[in-house]
């Protein structure tokens, strides 16, 4: 898929160009991708500002329907389809965690008009987690842990979802360099904003808790979108 805008920090009033590049891909040969893919760099004081609000973010966007006032229902993922995100993560071995509740999201499944993603990938502690406010309030088994970073290495990342505003259609899975890693669980996967389906959009990069004082960086390779489980995957 092609990324259509980027959302790039400044610091001291200066735009950040260099927190988002396209690089050759680092790390060891297993699980890496063989093309070019995004570096994304955040540093503390780094803001991205927008209608005011104002966020520790270095991230790219895309799959919006243009004009944005689209109905759901005509987006590129509407309401009612069945959705499955692949892409390869790299995380440095210098990168840092915390053992306190800081925060740091990677990918989001992002309403339009919604605050807090229904759905979204994070780095909680050590661990790889499936957030988003729906996970937050309980909804998602075993708070959503998805393992322990790897640290160094390539991490494929396999997420599915039916796209819903109820737990009764809606649904969410999650996969792990070829195995299982969150079976499939009942969840609407979107939100309800002035009584229509609020449309979804896909965001990644380094989201975080401004309380954050260190740098991180991490990769990701391209999304691949497909409308069924991908046939590599069994289960």
């Amino acid at each position: 898929m092609q990324w259509q805008a980027e959302q790039l920090p400044t610091a001291a009033g200066v735009e950040q160009v260099d927190r988002i590049q396209s690089v050759a891909a680092p790390g060891p040969v297993a699980g890496r991708p063989t093309g070019p893919v995004l570096r994304y760099e955040l540093r503390a004081g780094d803001v991205y500002t927008s209608s005011g609000y104002a966020a520790n973010r270095a991230e790219v966007y895309g799959r919006i329907a243009t004009p944005a006032a689209t109905p759901a229902a005509q987006w590129v993922d509407p309401v009612g389809s069945e959705r499955w995100y692949t892409f390869a993560l790299y995380i440095p071995s210098d990168f840092l965690t915390t053992s306190d509740t800081k925060w740091l999201t990677f990918t989001q499944w992002k309403g339009l008009r919604g605050g807090s993603p229904p759905i979204a990938l994070e780095i909680k502690r050590d661990h790889l987690r499936l957030g988003g406010a729906r996970s937050n309030a309980g909804l998602i088994p075993g708070n959503g842990d998805l393992g322990p970073l790897s640290i160094g290495a390539w991490t494929t990342l396999t997420v599915g979802m039916s796209l819903s505003t109820d737990d009764e259609s809606g649904w969410v899975e999650v996969w792990r360099d070829g195995a299982l890693a969150l079976p499939r669980v009942s969840v609407a996967t979107m939100d309800v904003i002035g009584g229509q389906p609020d449309p979804i959009y896909l965001k990644q990069g380094i989201y975080r808790d401004s309380s954050w004082t260190c740098t991180h960086v991490m990769f990701m390779g391209p999304v691949q979108v497909m409308s069924a489980r991908p046939t590599s995957l069994v289960g």
